[in-house]
């Protein structure tokens, strides 16, 4: 919902960790794309963290928080 991507799903926020930035933003762009429902959540972590070379990642869809493979810690900021 936000970015400079053309995202054609509903997805609140998806963010990957990759060794490579530009697959990194790929992957968060196609994350974004398969996020429709909170149904599809599960199913977008699935196949985005099979994708070679993406270590983690995380996708928020209405306050629900899904997260795959292997992510740095989480910072709360105030």
């Amino acid at each position: 919902k936000m970015g400079h991507s053309l995202s054609l799903g509903q997805c609140d926020l998806a963010t990957v960790v990759a060794n490579d930035a530009a697959l990194a933003d790929a992957a968060a762009t196609l994350a974004a794309n398969l996020v429709k429902t909170v149904s599809d959540v599960e199913p977008a972590l699935n196949q985005i963290v099979s994708i070679e070379g993406i270590r983690g990642v995380l996708i928020v869809k209405d306050g629900h928080v899904g997260l795959a493979g292997k992510l740095p810690s989480l910072v709360k900021m105030r």
